[in-house]
């Protein structure tokens, strides 16, 4: 009794860590879900922005030279060729786009506004990249850590036998992401009767998607897990030759 007891204990603790991994990876895709729109909102308020900074960057100079003799030279070459333009955006070192072409290995991050709207935009490459990554940390975590670890509490000989539909779903967002481009390389899910993903399709979790894989699928099995594991437990293939659990 006092052994099943230290058991559950074990489970429940272990089913807790995993919870508490997949709640702050939701988290981080939230919150970077957040970042990557309001930052979008803001590139589009960028033109209107500089345009506003160069006039009162123009209106300083005219000041100072009224009383600033140097800056009347300044104020000349301003009104004759005006102020520079910033032509791209860099997270790091400014490189023009008049001298681009004489860089070698150029690897800083570096964009045209244009290019920032796209990747800032819903769907666009941030927010795609963000859902892809937090799917393949989540899968990894499983894979490779709490599925053996819970195989090990409930006593099984290997952490195959626990099967579970999701994380096989999970497992083949996991692999197009991976190995195929970030492109399904089948139909994901397989058994519902509505795909998320047709093959061939570009694998993108958006909010809806990411929601119902962590609330309505991973919570829902967690929750199962706690009140009815062996419901999770078959037997498993190794060398073509299937094993008891």
């Amino acid at each position: 009794m006092a052994d099943q007891e230290a058991g559950n204990i074990a489970l429940n603790n272990i089913l807790d860590e995993f919870w508490q991994v997949v709640f702050n990876t939701y988290g981080t895709y939230c919150d970077s879900w957040q970042g990557i729109l309001e930052w979008g909102k803001s590139l589009k308020n960028l033109p209107e922005t500089q345009e506003n900074k160069r006039k009162e960057i123009l209106e300083k100079i005219r000041e100072a030279a009224k009383t600033d003799p140097k800056f009347e030279d300044l104020l000349k070459n301003i009104t004759d060729t005006g102020i520079p333009v910033i032509d791209s955006f860099s997270y790091c070192r400014y490189v023009p786009v008049s001298i681009q072409d004489k860089i070698r290995d150029r690897v800083l991050p570096q964009f045209s506004y244009e290019d920032m709207l796209d990747r800032n935009k819903m769907d666009g490459i941030n927010h795609r990249h963000i859902g892809n990554m937090c799917v393949v940390t989540i899968y990894q975590y499983w894979e490779d850590n709490y599925r053996g670890k819970l195989a090990e509490v409930l006593g099984l000989e290997h952490k195959n036998c626990i099967f579970v539909d999701i994380f096989g779903d999970i497992a083949a967002l996991r692999n197009s992401i991976i190995h195929n481009s970030g492109n399904a390389d089948r139909r994901i899910p397989q058994k519902s009767s509505k795909a998320w993903f047709e093959k061939g399709e570009p694998i993108i979790i958006d909010r809806f998607k990411f929601e119902n894989l962590i609330i309505d699928e991973i919570y829902a099995f967690v929750e199962e897990f706690r009140i009815n594991p062996h419901k999770f437990i078959q037997a498993w293939k190794k060398r073509k030759k299937k094993k008891k659990c």
